[in-house]
């Protein structure tokens, strides 16, 4: 290796250790020592919280002080256990007169619980705390700043690590609201690659430094911070050097507005930097007496990545100097990454200018300030005091959105696919954006379930449209026909990595949502989440492996104990989950994932595509029905619907009759073509094949028929689900004949809405449609009934509602969602019942 080979190495090596190296071996450290801070139930929080005073040190907050006070007076921490303190640092506007303003609408009681410190000298918030914090006699000091809010469980959650006594320091998350475009996309992601370190190093309880807006700190710990370093770094420092742990809560969520100018965002981090020389200067005795690890941390998270520009500029300098194949490609690479940051500063507002793209430039823009900061630390300049970023001083409460709220689905399967995924979330997410949500979907080119893309599209790396309002966004994947094992599975890897890459370079979500399965859709949405910072939601169709075991389709157990090592660690990486049944949600239960985790969205129905119409008499001629008793399915012609039932009845039938009933075979799946060709092959003319139909077609088909097959295999899992198809039926106001979901159809059994009959057996089957087909009163009795529990019950309109409350509040929002008269309605299956997506 030639001397510039080696001057390139040496540069590169820190920034790669700092960045990368570090992350990973506090992962490996947390895997080998499993010494994560244990947290109580919330409902167990109440019981413990201790006495909390919040100083809020303020210099000139006119703007918003009296947001963050009115803010502070709503959380959901005891009255009696919560004190503020409001610290002017010599203050020349109308920061104080405001506060006061705020007390005089509250009561006395809220009043008593609030302290307005003024002293007429500016010296600085770190002079002030120190002047402060002393005379409080709180056992936890929480420190925030007048610009951020809490979200209303913030304090409760932040105190929790503290009644592990050997916890000295917690530290809440800060949630950048993003204004639209701008650096602030760029500085966004920096920002979650910062939360992430802080994970990790709380979870060994080895925080470095804290977020200045939302930590708190042990009251006989705090020690006078000097003047010209931050408390948010000091702290940390006195802490650890005192033997306690510095923790990370996720759950303490702050939210705080980014700067949209570059201007300030260079001057906060030259303060920043600076600040972080003068803390190492100060407490270099104190650093130096850390353990090894620590003192290793320190370095790793901090002191490299201030010197990053002068390590860089040895990194362009040896490659453009060192010559051949290697060092002339490591030169490229260095030239387009900072190509890239030139490129971002003028299109930082545009709109189509992908956010990803802008971390080049913040990166360089935070180097460069940092190494500034270096110089006027060097130069021994003091930062005691600064000015404010003014374009962050907008009031901004967690939850509330200067924009609609934004909502990102990932799924396998959408429009025009016809199958129960696609079909449910277009009419969930239309409904969203009818609403004024802003709703994007990234999916793959349809091609479900033969594994042909439909015209006109093609499958390209990426494509846009809009369907009902809903941005849909289509990513390559590997197109395989939905049966076999190694080409879906092939499938469904390359839809979760392309929809994992494509999800960086959209605006920043407020919720991200993964439907299962394929579960490598939900970790798609996992991975989306972890870059993005945004809350989760994994909705579960159907439980895997569950479903996959139960035909047949894997057998090996050690595939399956796998499968469910995924499943379990892909639901405790979700926010939320959202079941559609009960017994996919009892599944879920059993994994050990806590009840207030899951909800139930049921199946449901578009009540204005599924309503009664008159038989398409043309288009039953032309299927060769009229004047026959028909019996229709629709769905996914799949092993685990046993549909070779149908083949066997209508054998008896043509054997020993009535000779005027037929059966009408909807949809496509695995085993259609073996059993469309043994009808054709046994004289089964009483079968008829249609294949799969447009969305349109069905409700069509549907007025055709006399009843509806709703059927499954005879499994005990298989006895708790019913095909999310039966429901259309009843909607449009066909009997129903149900095979098998002995467990899920309890209350349809009882109320006569469905017609039983057992599992796999054909001569139920023939009986139950000779009695349908003589028994008119019975028919209409189970239509009614039908009719009625569907718009109780699964009413798609009310269930995008109640989805939509679901999400908000998560979310931390609540906008205002369009009334609907039934509102008030459940749209969850009844106590008994359960469906699934078939």
């Amino acid at each position: 290796m030639t001397a510039w080979g080696i001057a390139f190495c040496l540069a590169a090596l820190p920034l790669v250790a700092s960045y990368l190296g570090y992350p990973l071996v506090l992962w490996a450290l947390i895997r080998l020592r499993r010494r994560s801070v244990p947290e109580p139930p919330l409902e167990s929080r109440e019981q413990t919280l201790p006495g909390v005073t919040v100083v809020v040190s303020v210099y000139n907050e006119a703007e918003v002080i009296e947001a963050k006070l009115e803010n502070l007076l709503a959380l959901e921490y005891p009255k009696d256990r919560l004190k503020i303190v409001i610290a002017s640092d010599g203050s020349s506007d109308e920061t104080c007169s405001r506060a006061r303003a705020v007390l005089a609408r509250h009561s006395e009681e809220d009043r008593a619980r609030i302290q307005i410190v003024e002293r007429p000298d500016r010296v600085g918030k770190a002079t002030t705390l120190s002047q402060t914090v002393p005379g409080l006699d709180s056992e936890i000091i929480v420190f925030s700043d007048a610009n951020t809010m809490y979200r209303a469980d913030a304090l409760n959650a932040l105190v929790v690590p503290f009644r592990d006594p050997s916890v000295g320091l917690a530290c809440g998350t800060l949630d950048y609201m993003i204004p639209e475009g701008g650096a602030a996309e760029g500085e966004a992601l920096y920002w979650r690659y910062e939360n992430l370190l802080k994970r990790l190093e709380g979870v060994l309880g080895r925080l470095v430094v804290a977020n200045g807006s939302i930590y708190a700190i042990r009251q006989h710990l705090f020690e006078p911070i000097p003047a010209s370093v931050a408390d948010d770094i000091s702290l940390p420092l006195v802490a650890a050097a005192k033997g306690y742990k510095r923790v990370f809560v996720s759950e303490a969520v702050a939210t705080e507005p980014l700067s949209i100018y570059r201007s300030e965002e260079f001057r906060a981090k030259t303060r920043i930097v600076a600040q972080g020389f003068e803390a190492v200067r100060h407490y270099r005795s104190l650093i130096l007496g850390l353990d090894t690890l620590s003192i290793l941390q320190f370095l790793l998270h901090k002191v490299l990545r201030w010197l990053s520009l002068p390590l860089m500029a040895v990194m362009l300098l040896s490659s453009a100097m060192g010559g051949g194949p290697a060092m002339t490609w490591l030169l490229v690479a260095q030239l387009v990454f900072y190509g890239l940051a030139i490129l971002g500063f003028p299109l930082r507002k545009s709109s189509w200018y992908p956010s990803a793209l802008m971390i080049p430039t913040y990166y360089t823009l935070v180097s460069a300030a940092a190494f500034r900061g270096f110089l006027e630390f060097a130069r021994g300049r003091s930062f005691a005091t600064w000015e404010k970023s003014e374009s962050t001083r907008q009031v901004v409460t967690p939850g509330e959105h200067s924009r609609p709220l934004r909502i990102l689905f990932l799924s396998h399967y959408f429009s025009p696919e016809t199958n129960a995924p696609a079909i449910r979330i277009h009419d969930l997410t239309k409904r969203w954006a009818r609403d004024g949500r802003e709703v994007t979907i990234i999916t793959c080119v349809p091609n479900m379930p033969q594994g042909r893309i439909y015209p006109p599209y093609r499958n390209r790396i990426t494509q846009a449209e809009e369907i009902d309002g809903v941005k849909v966004i289509r990513v390559w994947s590997f197109v395989a026909p939905n049966r076999g094992i190694v080409l879906r599975t092939l499938s469904h890897l390359s839809y979760m990595l392309t929809a994992s890459l494509r999800a960086l370079f959209l605006p920043t979500p407020d919720l991200i949502i993964a439907t299962s399965p394929q579960f490598f859709c939900g970790w798609a949405g996992v991975f989306t989440k972890w870059f993005r910072r945004r809350p989760f939601i994994l909705e579960v169709r159907d439980a895997w492996p569950d479903g996959i075991a139960a035909v047949g389709a894997i057998e090996n157990p050690t595939i399956i104990r796998f499968l469910e090592w995924l499943e379990g660690n892909l639901y405790r990486s979700s926010d939320r989950i959202v079941a559609v049944a009960d017994v996919v949600r009892d599944v879920i239960l059993r994994r050990g994932v806590p009840p207030a985790k899951v909800s139930i969205i049921g199946h449901g129905v578009d009540p204005e595509q599924f309503k009664p119409i008159e038989s398409d008499e043309v288009l039953k001629a032309e299927l060769g029905l009229s004047g026959k008793f028909v019996c229709v399915f629709v769905g996914t012609i799949g092993l685990a619907c046993g549909l070779s039932v149908v083949l066997r009845a209508a054998r008896i039938l043509k054997q020993e009759g009535p000779d005027d009933v037929a059966f009408l075979m909807v949809g496509d799946g695995a085993i259609r073509e073996d059993l469309e060709a043994e009808a054709a092959a046994t004289g089964l003319d009483n079968v008829i094949f249609v294949g799969l139909q447009k969305r349109e077609m069905i409700p069509r088909l549907l007025s055709l028929s006399d009843c509806f097959l709703s059927h499954m295999i005879r499994h005990e899992w298989f006895s708790g689900v019913i095909p999310s198809k039966t429901f259309e039926a009843f909607a449009m106001g066909v009997p129903v004949i149900l095979g098998g979901g002995e467990r899920a159809s309890g209350d349809l059994r009882k109320d006569g809405i469905v017609l039983p009959m057992r599992a796999e057996m054909e001569g139920d089957l023939v009986e139950a449609l000779v009695r349908l087909r003589s028994d008119g009163g019975l028919r209409e009795r189970m239509i009614r009934g039908a009719r009625a529990h569907v718009e109780m019950h699964h009413n798609r309109e009310i269930q995008a509602g109640e989805y939509l409350r679901l999400i908000e509040d998560l979310v931390g929002t609540s906008p205002d969602v369009k009334s609907d008269p039934l509102s008030k309605r459940t749209s969850s299956p009844g106590p008994t019942e359960r469906s699934i997506e078939m």
